[in-house]
């Protein structure tokens, strides 16, 4: 069952001294939007296991796949209608991946991924939450 918890995971390449960021396209049905690794965290879960399973269900971004993990990268809280409590907890990290690293997304969720730069990840992400997260993420990648 799922907690009124959420993981957000920034995954990015560097090739070259550029960072690539990789963003996720929801499928038409679930409003078809541009958007990071996101999803919840079980009941019994913690956190980072949470994100771990997350980025392999997504993406198939395995953990040898990762050569650094940021924790702690952002945290906000949102209204839903969905808890008792209507708050929801969101948690991001950031996953520095090898630059070689292969992708393939669930079709279920998402219909398209891509690797873009900081500047267009921020012009296609839809929510203000995730822009905020991925502005947090330059400033410790100081780019």
């Amino acid at each position: 069952m799922r907690t009124p918890v959420k993981v957000e995971c920034i995954i990015f390449r560097k090739i070259n001294n550029n960072y690539d960021f990789l963003l996720l396209e929801r499928i038409k049905s679930k409003s078809g939007f541009w958007q990071p690794v996101t999803g919840g965290v079980e009941e019994g879960e913690s956190i980072e296991d949470a994100v771990f399973r997350e980025v392999l269900e997504e993406t198939s971004i395995r953990k040898e796949d990762i050569i650094r993990i940021f924790r702690d990268v952002y945290y906000f809280e949102f209204k839903s209608d969905f808890f008792e409590k209507n708050i929801i907890k969101e948690f991001v990290f950031g996953f520095e991946v090898k630059s070689n690293v292969n992708v393939h997304i669930d079709a279920g969720e998402h219909d398209k991924f891509k690797w873009v730069n900081f500047d267009k990840a921020i012009k296609l992400l839809k929510y203000e939450t995730n822009k905020n997260a991925f502005e947090k993420m330059k400033k410790i990648l100081k780019i």
